[in-house]
């Protein structure tokens, strides 16, 4: 899997929900290491995405910017929905 396709998914996932999704759940989910879901999440927080980390609970988009409702995300969303 491409980074930059990854990195659309997490923030998709973490976007679907208001509460914290485990590194290990999103890994599973979308069939990568916890490693890259970090490396992910880390991307995210340099784009601008405001991510919140707690021990034990995972990762939670604590603000959801316009970011979310750019062309690249929907195309990126598009492609994750058809291989989720």
């Amino acid at each position: 899997m491409v980074e930059m396709e990854l990195k659309y998914r997490v923030l998709n996932a973490l976007s679907q929900t208001d509460g914290y999704v485990s590194g290990g759940e999103m890994a599973a989910r979308f069939n990568v290491s916890r490693t890259l879901v970090w490396k992910a999440v880390n991307q995210l927080r340099r784009d601008g995405h405001a991510i919140s980390t707690v021990n034990k609970l995972g990762y939670r988009l604590e603000i959801q910017s316009d970011r979310l409702f750019g062309k690249k995300l929907c195309n990126a969303k598009a492609k994750a929905d058809v291989q989720d």
